[in-house]
């Protein structure tokens, strides 16, 4: 897996982990990517939406190093992502048709939906009241992802 990383496919590296299906080979790979901060500039909306649900199946697990992982790797990627997808939200249409923009709003909005689906997770709520490390990094991200969807929501209108 990480030679696949290595040769910066993500999205073969990604595929690979939804045919192994083994929580430790995907906390494995979260804890030296995203949940470190690193390889962030790998992922693009797409990647994003293709990631989170090992990101969920994380913080699903009955083990702390995986609710970790995955916590760490929501919060690292939404603060990479959050700006861009208000601001790619915000710009207003200056008329006619922009095949590219819907397109990239379609996207954005994919992403939107996979954090929102986090953000109502049983098990990520429970995360905040854990204690320890994990709530604090729990509760850091619900108030990032509050946030978040409360401005993507607003730009809705």
């Amino acid at each position: 897996m990480n030679y696949i990383l290595d040769k910066n496919d993500l999205a073969s590296a990604l595929n690979s982990l939804n045919m192994i299906k083994d929580p430790t080979v995907s906390m494995d790979i979260l804890n030296s990517t995203f949940a470190k901060n690193k390889r962030i500039e790998m992922l693009n909306f797409e990647r994003v939406i293709m990631l989170m649900p090992h990101v969920q199946d994380m913080i699903d697990s009955k083990y702390e190093t995986h609710n970790k992982a995955g916590l760490k790797s929501a919060l690292n990627v939404l603060n990479a992502f959050k700006n861009q997808i208000i601001q790619i939200k915000k710009t207003a249409v200056m008329g006619g048709v922009d095949l590219a923009r819907e397109d990239r709003l379609q996207k954005c909005e994919g992403v939107i939906e996979a954090f929102f689906q986090l953000s109502k997770s049983r098990s990520f709520l429970k995360s905040t009241e854990r204690g320890g490390e994990i709530s604090e990094i729990a509760i850091t991200l619900k108030r990032q992802l509050f946030d978040f969807l409360n401005k993507t929501k607003a730009e809705l209108a």
